[in-house]
């Protein structure tokens, strides 16, 4: 739908009245959900405690789903009831609209364009308040034991903006906006979940990641129209440079992180110890209260354990979309389950290399010809974060126009209909040879 409006980023425009409108943000995907038995999802859960829904582009996809989101309300945060005529006014702070299937390297995720006429929200977006969107609707389920389900229909109802991080992950956000340049969540960041952390720490090493990549995707965004050829060679130095600082940076952060993690244990076991000795009468109370500090412990273990999983699971989807997922036992022991994600981002990573944009994307982590069986799991996962923020990225950005040796712009969707046709050939090959 177009709009008597002025353009003020990729995908913003604002109206002639004020009102903010966004263009093809992601309100849902394909692929595979993460649930806890809390959620009142009717598939009883698998050894891990999770369950994990399926959700086919039949279904995403299907007419009726699509057209169950047309002008469905915008909102700030999930309302405690679902919106309808008589809450509608107190509710919404704008609609959703053109509901329709991404193309291209989109195509597993539901886009529409939001208007946004509400004063607070729009502030609210501009400030980075609210950055992702979690789709409120209704849906069936089938139970296919172990802790599956698939959703078998879907009705939407309406489309929250979140000040948290929604189940579909960072890739259903507004996008365009600086916020993407400046917040990172790392993994294990559990702000959301009300799980413990070394806030100051974390905070660190955000911030450092991500001026890092920041001037990586600066040095990256340099036109070919305004590149000469004499300047070629110094362009090639300049983005050497900036990717040796980066590995540099992410190098010194690993380091500090494992200095960081020893210097902590040995605190503790001080403490322990110094208690230990000081608290010879009283035992049983004592038993008893470390006791309940254990329980709190795997408590908080099991919920930052929790949150890892969907937070790799998430950026697994943007940096190889289709991937099989792997099924964690978050009750089993922390150090084994981190391991199980450590090989998975060394997979997703490894088939995220054998196409253009994601070797592009982990390039600058790993270098042109990387051995990913060497990195750590620390350098592992710094890559891992690091490929997908770019990659999350670089779909909000307007693709530069490709042209032939006589200067005739090719036709970019038929380029990219062409690779996604032949990925998918390669893996049907793979598929037939196993």
């Amino acid at each position: 739908m177009q709009f008597l409006s002025e353009q003020i980023g990729n995908t913003r425009e604002r109206t002639s009245q004020g009102y903010l409108v966004l263009r093809d943000v992601p309100l849902g995907r394909t692929g595979t959900m993460l649930y806890s038995p809390l959620d009142g999802i009717p598939v009883k859960p698998g050894g891990d405690g999770l369950i994990r829904i399926e959700r086919d582009a039949s279904v995403v996809f299907h007419p009726d789903t699509i057209r169950s989101f047309q002008g469905v309300p915008v909102t700030l945060e999930h309302p405690a009831d679902d919106v309808d005529p008589s809450n509608w006014k107190d509710l919404a702070v704008g609609i959703v609209l053109d509901v329709r299937q991404g193309q291209g390297i989109l195509d597993h995720l539901l886009i529409g364009d939001l208007l946004i006429t509400d004063e607070q929200a729009i502030a609210g977006i501009e400030s980075e308040e609210y950055e992702q969107v979690s789709a409120g609707y209704d849906a069936n389920y089938a139970d296919d034991g172990n802790g599956y389900g698939r959703q078998t229909a879907i009705k939407g109802n309406h489309l929250a903006l979140l000040t948290g991080e929604g189940r579909c992950g960072a890739v259903c956000s507004v996008g365009d906006s600086a916020s993407a340049n400046e917040k990172t969540v790392l993994p294990n960041d559990a702000t959301n979940s009300g799980v413990s952390m070394k806030n100051k720490f974390i905070d660190a090493v955000r911030k450092a990641f991500n001026r890092s990549l920041d001037e990586a995707c600066k040095e990256a965004e340099v036109k070919d129209e305004e590149t000469k050829p004499e300047d070629e060679q110094e362009e090639k130095s300049k983005d050497d440079d900036v990717l040796a600082q980066l590995v540099a940076r992410i190098e010194a952060l690993e380091a500090k992180l494992t200095t960081d993690e020893a210097s902590g244990k040995k605190d503790d076991e001080n403490k322990e110890g110094e208690k230990a000795t000081s608290d010879d009468e009283g035992d049983d109370e004592d038993e008893d209260d470390e006791e309940q500090t254990a329980d709190k412990g795997k408590s908080r273990d099991a919920a930052s354990i929790q949150v890892e999983i969907q937070d790799v699971i998430s950026r697994a989807e943007i940096l190889a979309p289709g991937m099989k997922l792997p099924t964690v036992d978050a009750a089993s022991d922390p150090n084994k389950v981190r391991d199980s994600l450590c090989l998975f981002r060394r997979r997703a990573m490894a088939q995220a290399l054998r196409t253009d944009k994601g070797r592009d994307a982990l390039t600058p982590f790993v270098g042109t010809n990387p051995s990913l069986k060497s990195l750590t799991c620390d350098a592992m996962k710094a890559a891992f974060v690091g490929a997908s923020e770019i990659l999350k990225r670089s779909n909000n950005l307007t693709p530069v126009a490709v042209k032939d040796a006589n200067g005739k712009a090719k036709d970019m969707a038929t380029q990219i209909s062409a690779m996604n046709k032949r990925n998918a050939e390669f893996w049907a090959r793979k598929d037939a040879q196993q």
